[in-house]
């Protein structure tokens, strides 16, 4: 082979790699015990450090136990193509395990999943592929257990833009 063609085989096997490590999962987040409790993609590149462009809006702030909460993730600068939603207690970086359980809203089963994590029932929910999205809807019920909780979120811009441990208002499980 010559020079220019060793170079361009390279050149371009390099560039595929590359690619697909920053490919996003279309499928959704996996259920690893790792991604479960560290709610981090292996994309292969670390997450934003910078402010996140997404809100988490919660309809409540206090509820009974058992009760539900509607949830919306939004931004009005950016879609989402990835998510991984899990309700956690307020101090989530030491209580890892995921809080409550969730629903998908009526219509959303196209692009929202849910997924059982650490032992518990349907208690994260994901996306079901990568097309851009204005918004994410969905429903948690709250635990049993009182308590102050957050929603935390991982959210995906893209393969190669992410942002980690995102999180709603306090909600006061009574």
């Amino acid at each position: 082979m010559t020079p220019p063609k060793i170079f361009l085989m390279t050149f371009f096997s390099v560039i595929l790699s590359v690619c697909d490590i920053v490919e996003s999962n279309a499928g959704g987040g996996p259920t690893t015990p790792e991604t479960c409790m560290n709610m981090k993609p292996k994309h292969g590149v670390e997450p934003q450090s910078d402010p996140s462009p997404y809100t988490i809006y919660s309809s409540k702030s206090e509820v009974k136990a058992g009760e539900t909460v509607k949830l919306q993730i939004c931004s009005s600068k950016e879609k989402i193509k990835g998510f991984y939603v899990q309700g956690r207690k307020m101090d989530f970086m030491k209580e890892t395990a995921p809080m409550g359980s969730f629903m998908l809203e009526e219509g959303s089963e196209k692009n929202s999943k849910l997924v059982s994590c650490s032992g518990g029932i349907q208690n994260t929910i994901t996306h079901t592929n990568n097309n851009p999205k204005e918004h994410v809807n969905f429903i948690w019920n709250a635990p049993k257990e009182p308590g102050t909780y957050v929603i935390v979120c991982t959210i995906a811009k893209n393969g190669a833009t992410f942002w980690v441990n995102e999180t709603s208002m306090k909600i006061t499980v009574i």
